[in-house]
């Protein structure tokens, strides 16, 4: 379970990670350019998600899934601490 902004960090960490991805050695920070520097395409962004839901236990509804909530991590973030505010 993810409950604060380093854990979302670790866990774009290990997704960058992956052999798909474009980001390994790359260390997030809450204020990492996810989007600027090309490190989320439209299918990583969308991988992204599913884990975020599995791992949070929230649901990241469509119309949420735009540019200015996958700026940073810290933008990332302040859009799952809403949307579990939400479902509290």
């Amino acid at each position: 379970m993810m409950q604060t902004v380093a854990d979302l960090c670790a866990l774009i960490q290990e997704h960058l990670a992956s052999p798909a991805a474009r980001g390994a050695g790359v260390e997030v920070t809450s204020d990492l350019r996810l989007l600027d520097s090309g490190l989320l395409d439209s299918m990583s962004v969308m991988s992204l998600v599913v884990e975020i839901e599995q791992r949070s236990g929230i649901r990241i509804p469509e119309e949420e899934i735009v540019a200015a909530n996958f700026r940073t991590p810290a933008h990332l973030w302040e859009l799952v601490t809403s949307l579990h505010a939400r479902t509290v």
